[in-house]
């Protein structure tokens, strides 16, 4: 957009050198009439009369919907008619204040202009943000007249909120359907297509075809069905993602998804175990300060606990590195949770064990 700024110190330039009449009556003789049409049929009913000058639209719109599409552009056109009986010439210049997403393109004077002729001027808009964009330009005659156009450029475009489904518990070899909200809170329709599914454990999560309804209005919260299958015990993170959607959406894609894996044993039972792995309950629970928490390792390995709040979110991890086989017991620092149910999850030798721990202040 910087590269606008050049530009309108020439269009300064050019308005001030055309507004005397010395230099202008030079220049004319200099330069032939370029661009000229004549008007015909008459005065468009919107068409603005300021004496010798005659301009039409007096307000610019760009897009066949009035919205242009960020990162895209859009050209709207205006004409100057000369409605005075003698020679005239015009220079179009940006307000201050004026949008960097508006251009002018060359050419942006013309001189010479006689009388029944018009001189058309070309806008181009090309907006980076959504929403609308402020911008005026002004028309300066060499016989001293002016007027004001209207920019009303509007940028367009799809963003997107989503609630992920909330936290889904499934066991092992089963499968749970689950909805997901996702809201369009751009101010274009939204088609988001077939979702796809990527992520950490991509193959646990199976997006069931696209929302409904199929295209999202603005303002409006669609839904999709997701079946989730996990495949270990503990958090499994997706990602769905709208690689076919049109538009693009400009934030909030691909919209993130969790559920957890749970083995065969009831979480809430004394203890969990999973092939030889086992995971006992965290005491006391409710905790206020510290708990500890038995385990108990089939085999040596690479061992690690992992604590999350109730939506899935990370709160700490302790790498207790590589433990013999046998009983082993880890002491949690509760003193900075919030009261609330957290998730402890056992992670060793590639199995994984969850179970819940409640805090209370």
């Amino acid at each position: 957009m910087n590269s606008y700024l050049p530009m309108r110190f020439i269009l300064a330039i050019s308005i001030s050198l055309l507004l005397s009449q010395d230099v202008f009556a030079q220049q004319v003789g200099k330069n032939s009439p370029a661009r000229l049409a004549p008007l015909g049929g008459g005065m468009h009913p919107d068409t603005v009369n300021i004496g010798a000058m005659r301009v039409y639209p007096d307000i610019l719109r760009f897009g066949a919907t009035g919205i242009t599409l960020v990162r895209n552009e859009d050209t709207a056109f205006f004409t100057v008619t000369n409605t005075g009986s003698q020679s005239d010439g015009y220079v179009v210049a940006f307000t201050t204040g004026t949008s960097a997403a508006y251009q002018i393109f060359s050419p942006f004077v013309f001189s010479g202009v006689m009388p029944g002729d018009s001189a058309t001027f070309s806008v181009g808009f090309h907006p980076d943000t959504i929403g609308p964009a402020y911008g005026q330009l002004v028309v300066s005659s060499v016989s001293r007249i002016k007027h004001t156009v209207i920019l009303a450029g509007m940028g367009g475009g799809v963003a997107i909120s989503s609630d992920g489904g909330g936290l889904v518990s499934t066991q092992l070899g089963k499968c749970d359907t689950f909805e997901v909200s996702i809201t369009n809170n751009g101010n274009v329709p939204w088609t988001p297509g077939t979702a796809t599914e990527t992520g950490a454990n991509a193959s646990d999560f199976l997006p069931l075809g696209t929302t409904i309804p199929p295209i999202i209005q603005p303002g409006v919260t669609g839904k999709l069905r997701v079946v989730f299958c996990p495949t270990t015990v503990g958090y499994c993170y997706g990602s769905i993602d709208f690689q076919e959607s049109s538009p693009v959406p400009l934030e909030g894609a691909p919209i993130q998804v969790i559920g957890i894996g749970t083995s065969n044993a009831a979480v809430g039972e004394n203890m969990t175990t999973m092939e030889g792995l086992w995971l006992g309950a965290s005491y006391p629970n409710p905790a206020a300060r510290f708990v500890t928490i038995p385990f108990k390792l089939p085999s040596a390995a690479d061992t690690k606990f992992a604590l999350f709040d109730p939506t899935g979110v990370l709160e700490r991890t302790i790498a207790l590195g590589v433990l013999r086989s046998g009983d082993h017991v880890v002491t949690l620092d509760c003193n900075s949770l919030l009261t609330g149910t957290y998730f402890y999850t056992l992670t060793s030798g590639g199995m994984h064990l969850t179970r819940e721990l409640t805090v209370q202040r």
